[in-house]
């Protein structure tokens, strides 16, 4: 286990699995499975410009969870359905981020502020073009948005992605789904929100897998 200049605490992967998820940095920053470099399947140490998918979003508990799975089951086979541990409510997609930009992103972000609300998502979204069903609400709280703008704002400023929709806050129930019918009036999820995390999509056999790697904790 190592520790950045600024306090939050790297995790190495093999270190991942025995550290409980209470393992904090200075400034309320906790890190997992941050590799400043990694080992490809041949042993050869990769490089640093390797790049990564990142995004920043807000996690869903394990109880907001068990409701979301009740729309799911609700609504039927539309399409693939995401799995409950996928769950997330995003904020900035930012790309694929080299391991130099993510340094610097890490850096630029240790004293992310993050507010304390309750968001209510109350109605069905189908973004076509992506081929998603979501759970979200409209309008949503200034701070969120507020949050929401710095973030993509940072993103565009260092050449990462650069949003051209607006922010729209949503949690993704089903992929695949590009032609619907009329979706039924939902009954309200409430999310208690309360950290933001800097996570990684990537696939292991075949499946995604989004894998946090900074957090930062509400004050």
């Amino acid at each position: 286990m190592g520790k950045a200049d600024k306090g939050a605490t790297f995790l190495n992967s093999m270190e991942t699995d025995s550290v409980p998820p209470g393992c904090t940095g200075a400034k309320g920053v906790v890190a997992f499975a941050y590799e400043r470099e990694y080992t490809d399947l041949k042993g050869v140490q990769s490089k640093r410009t390797m790049a990564e998918r990142l995004f920043f979003a807000l996690p869903v508990s394990i109880s907001s969870q068990m409701a979301l799975i009740k729309h799911q089951a609700h609504l039927g086979q539309l399409g693939r359905v995401v799995p409950a541990t996928n769950f997330h409510l995003t904020l900035a997609f930012l790309g694929q981020v080299t391991q130099k930009q993510k340094e610097a992103l890490i850096d630029r972000w240790q004293d992310l502020e993050v507010p304390r609300l309750n968001l209510t998502l109350d109605r069905y979204l189908h973004f076509p073009k992506a081929g998603v069903v979501c759970l979200g609400c409209d309008p949503s709280p200034i701070a969120l948005n507020r949050l929401a703008a710095q973030l993509r704002r940072d993103a565009a400023q260092h050449g990462l992605h650069n949003h051209r929709a607006p922010f729209r806050p949503h949690v993704t129930l089903f992929r695949g789904v590009h032609e619907i019918t009329e979706l039924p009036e939902p009954a309200p999820v409430t999310l208690e929100l309360n950290e933001v995390q800097l996570m990684r999509s990537h696939r292991e056999m075949g499946k995604l897998i989004y894998s946090p790697l900074v957090r930062w904790h509400a004050r």
